[in-house]
């Protein structure tokens, strides 16, 4: 059985359980009987949000935002007015903007030069449960 989503997730649109569904969905409940010994999927939200943690420790699974962008309808629609606050993709462009950062590439690689592994850990439930899923899944592979 596929391990359930940390707690910080409860109350959010759970992308994780979408794609957990839509696996178990062609592939079975049971991971052993897979058809494939390595499936990985993560939403581009979730990325978003870890780079945008790895570059500042203000940043925690509990208070992202929720949604991608600050201009789209299911932004304004939670927040219920005209101008949302900054959603991640509004929130990774400003940073980029901020550091003179002008392609995704550098972007990425600030994130990367930064990336502290055992501050990460601690700091998002959610990297640390992918973490453990890659440590799992390797483990097994060398098996």
């Amino acid at each position: 059985m596929l391990p359930e989503p940390p707690s910080s997730d409860a109350g959010k649109n759970c992308r994780f359980c979408e794609l957990t569904n839509a696996v178990q969905e062609i592939w079975g409940k049971q991971v052993t009987s897979f058809p494939s010994k390595y499936a990985l999927a993560v939403p581009v939200q979730m990325l978003e949000s870890w780079l945008l943690q790895m570059t500042h420790t203000k940043y925690q699974d509990t208070n992202l935002p929720p949604f991608g962008e600050q201009k789209s309808p299911i932004a304004k629609q939670y927040y219920k007015i005209e101008n949302p606050p900054k959603q991640l993709k509004d929130l990774w462009q400003s940073l980029k903007d901020e550091k003179g950062l002008v392609t995704k590439e550098e972007g990425l690689l600030y994130a990367i030069e930064l990336l502290n592994l055992d501050k990460m850990l601690e700091q998002s439930p959610s990297f640390a449960q992918f973490h453990q899923q890659l440590k799992t899944w390797s483990d097994a592979s060398i098996k």
